[in-house]
């Protein structure tokens, strides 16, 4: 039996990551925010591929880890969209029916 040895150009197999591994790591929250991010234009996460009917995964070395590294640093590096306004509800008047 041969074993082969890699060279210097040949890749290992990607190391494919689930929602959950991407949950635990603190890079995603919920299902929801996930599908928001991928749709969005300006955070562009992966959309990883179909392992199964209801399975998919990302590779950690193709997808994800080229994502963080292009994400901000800093705080002042997100465009920033101007804060929501303060709501101010009016407060209502409790009428006592006296015939009551």
């Amino acid at each position: 039996m041969r074993t082969r040895v890699m060279s210097s150009t040949d890749t290992p197999l990607d190391t494919w990551v689930t929602f959950n591994d991407l949950r635990k790591a603190g890079i995603v929250p919920n299902w929801p925010t996930l599908h928001a991010w991928v749709k969005n234009p300006e955070i562009k996460f992966p959309p990883g591929r179909l392992f199964g009917k209801c399975s998919r995964r990302w590779s950690q070395q193709r997808e994800i880890e080229p994502w963080l590294a292009s994400r901000p640093v800093t705080r002042g590096e997100f465009n920033d969209p101007p804060p929501m306004p303060k709501r101010h509800y009016k407060r209502r008047e409790v009428v006592v029916d006296p015939l009551l």
